[in-house]
C-alpha cells in the first residue's frame, strides 16, 4: 500500500516563479526584482532579493546604485558597471539579502527602494497578481499573493494526466487591487486529482494561468493494514517487515515529524506518548509504503 511521501506533513510542493515579483521605475533605468523569497525569523523576517538593474544613462553606468528598506531601514549600495565607455542600456544583475524586523506576512513586494546615482528615487510600477507562494498543507491549497491589479477571482482547475482539465474550485478576489501580502486557502476534496494550476481571473475577464503543480493526497487508507498496539513506556518490537535493500524503517506521528527511522531491532528507548503513530519506508519514486498502524496506550 503506497502513499505520497511524507502525506500527512505540511508539503510545500510548488513555489511559482515568475519573471517579475516587482518592478521599479528610476528617472535613469529601471530595477526589476525577479525573485523574492521571504523567511520567518525570530519576530522578524529573513529576506533574500534578486533581480537587474538596467542603466538607460551613462552617468548611471559605473556608479552605485542604492538601497535601504522600510519599516526598518536596511541598506546598502550596488555597483553597476563594467560597461566599456559607459554604453548604455546596460544590465547589472544583482542579489541582496537583509533583515527587517516585522513579519513575513506584512511585508509586500515594494519595501525595498531604490536610488539611482544621479539623484531621485525609482518608483513602483503596480504590477498584475504576483504569486509569492504557493503550497500544499494538508487537503489545503493555499496560495500567497503579494501585488494584484484589478482582480476579480481565482479558478481552481485539477487534472489527472495534466492534460485535460476542470474546475474544482473558485475563490473570489478579497481586495481585486492590493500591495500587500495576501494569503487564500481552498480545499481540494477530490481524491483523485494528481495536478493543479490557478487560473487568476481580471475584472475584465482577461486570464493568467499558474505553473502546474503536482498535488499530493492526504487521504489515509488503513484497510488491511497491521496494527502493533504497545502500552506507554514499553519498547517498541516490530514484526519481520520485508523491505526494499537499504530501506529503513520509520516511526511518524500525526503531524508528520518522524520519531525513529532506522533498523527493524530497535535498541535505545523510545519513550513514544499515548496516541496513533505510522511505520513505513520512504521511496524517492513511489513516496511513502506504509507498513502498520502503531497504537501506544
Amino acid at each position: 500500500m503506497n502513499f505520497p511521501a511524507k502525506y500527512f506533513m505540511l508539503l510545500v510542493i510548488s513555489t511559482i516563479s515568475l519573471s517579475i515579483s516587482a518592478q521599479y521605475d528610476c528617472n535613469c533605468g529601471n530595477v526589476t526584482v525577479t525573485t523574492l523569497t521571504k523567511n520567518p525569523s525570530g519576530p522578524g523576517c529573513l529576506v533574500a532579493a534578486q533581480g537587474t538593474i538596467t542603466a538607460t544613462q551613462s552617468t548611471c553606468v559605473n556608479n552605485s546604485w542604492s538601497w535601504n528598506t522600510t519599516p526598518t531601514g536596511s541598506s546598502g549600495g550596488i555597483y553597476v558597471g563594467f560597461s566599456q565607455n559607459a554604453a548604455v542600456p546596460f544590465a547589472q544583475p544583482y542579489s541582496l539579502g537583509f533583515y527587517i524586523g516585522q513579519s513575513c506576512e506584512s511585508l509586500g513586494s515594494a519595501f525595498i527602494n531604490f536610488y539611482p546615482p544621479n539623484g531621485g528615487s525609482c518608483e513602483p510600477v503596480p504590477l498584475p497578481v504576483v504569486y509569492t507562494q504557493i503550497y500544499q498543507d494538508k487537503n489545503e491549497l493555499i496560495w500567497i499573493t503579494n501585488s494584484e491589479i484589478n482582480n476579480s477571482h481565482f479558478v481552481i482547475e485539477g487534472s489527472v494526466d495534466g492534460i485535460r482539465w476542470n474546475v474544482v474550485s473558485s475563490v473570489d478576489s478579497k481586495f481585486s487591487n492590493s500591495r500587500t501580502d495576501t494569503k487564500y486557502a481552498t480545499i481540494i476534496k477530490d481524491k483523485y486529482i494528481q495536478y493543479l494550476r490557478i487560473v487568476q481571473v481580471d475584472l475584465d475577464g482577461k486570464i493568467d494561468i499558474s505553473d502546474i503543480i503536482k498535488w499530493r493526497q492526504t487521504d489515509i487508507v488503513s484497510n488491511s493494514v497491521k496494527q502493533i498496539t504497545i502500552t506507554s513506556g514499553d519498547d517498541v518490537r516490530f514484526p519481520d517487515f520485508t523491505l526494499p535493500e537499504n530501506a529503513k524503517v520509520n516511526i511518524i506521528d500525526f503531524s508528520g515529524r518522524t520519531i525513529y527511522s532506522g533498523n527493524q531491532i530497535i535498541d535505545v528507548p523510545l519513550n513514544l506518548n499515548m496516541g496513533q503513530y505510522f511505520v513505513g519506508y520512504f521511496n524517492e519514486q513511489t513516496g511513502f509504503t506504509l507498513l502498520a498502524k502503531l497504537v501506544v496506550i
